[in-house]
């Protein structure tokens, strides 16, 4: 019970990309979320403090109502929680493109890369493209092979970027954003 005590000063913790709920390292998330609940019942009951509450971020889950229910989001705000395409500044396109799948997932991603160039240069319309990439090196593998298929120039200059990869990248106008980069490259790239 002293344990908890430093909760009774929690009042409001944020999750993002709470989406990782169902993938392999969910359950870390969700037995630290499912801890958290636990504990500030026990406080409300003992010290009478006010529920801890949750914000979930994410851009990509399903099954937020799920997840709200869970989280024990009253449902008359779970709707105004939600933001769809209404709130873009700027029209968003998407296109879906199936293709048979490989042994894994990495060999899957691998079949993808090489297709990348051709789908931009068809769907692009020469405006600035956002892609994503499941892992850090996919997304690197991916901005490298833009660079040498499209073979653009930039003025950018790359000399306070530490990141060399993403320094010759960003000299073929094309950035990448990972975790890895430190504050400054991000910066840079945002």
């Amino acid at each position: 019970k002293k344990k908890s005590n430093i909760f009774c000063q929690l009042s409001l913790l944020v999750v993002d990309e709470v989406h990782m709920l169902g993938e392999t390292r969910g359950a870390v998330l969700e037995a630290m979320l499912s801890r958290i609940l636990y504990i500030s019942d026990q406080n409300s009951e003992l010290y009478h403090t006010p529920p801890i509450r949750i914000v979930a971020l994410s851009a990509t889950v399903p099954n937020y109502q799920d997840i709200a229910q869970w989280l024990r989001v009253p449902s008359n705000i779970i709707q105004k929680t939600v933001f769809g395409d209404e709130y873009r500044e700027s029209k968003l396109v998407t296109k879906v493109f199936g293709y048979t799948s490989a042994s894994n997932d990495w060999m899957f991603e691998n079949t993808l890369t090489p297709r990348v160039s051709s789908i931009i240069k068809q769907y692009s319309d020469d405006k600035p493209v956002l892609i994503f990439c499941c892992t850090r090196k996919s997304c690197e593998k991916t901005a490298s092979k833009l660079c040498t298929d499209f073979k653009l120039t930039s003025n950018i200059n790359v000399s306070s970027i530490n990141d060399k990869s993403l320094q010759e990248c960003l000299k073929s106008s094309v950035g990448f954003h990972t975790a890895g980069l430190n504050n400054n490259d991000r910066s840079m790239v945002e």
